[in-house]
């Protein structure tokens, strides 16, 4: 599972890096992003939503990132 999230971050991070370089990469952004949204439905249809939500929370402090949980729960998380 660990592994799977750290891709996502990977995912992530190319998709700012292509929205940086120039503004003719956002559309390649966008494609990197909705791959990452992809995982995300795979993920929590195959594992328990708690356990995929504790997960990315760990990964976030671990890498000191608040993006990831931004972009997969975009209107907030529920507690």
């Amino acid at each position: 599972m660990g592994d799977v999230l750290e891709t996502i971050l990977r995912l992530d991070r190319m998709a700012d890096f292509i929205d940086k370089q120039d503004g003719s990469g956002h559309w390649s952004s966008q494609r990197v992003r909705l791959e990452v949204l992809s995982y995300k439905d795979h993920l929590t249809s195959n594992f328990r939503h708690e356990h995929f939500e504790a997960e990315c929370e760990q990964l976030e402090m671990k890498e000191g990132e608040g993006l990831l949980m931004d972009m997969l729960y975009p209107g907030g998380r529920q507690k």
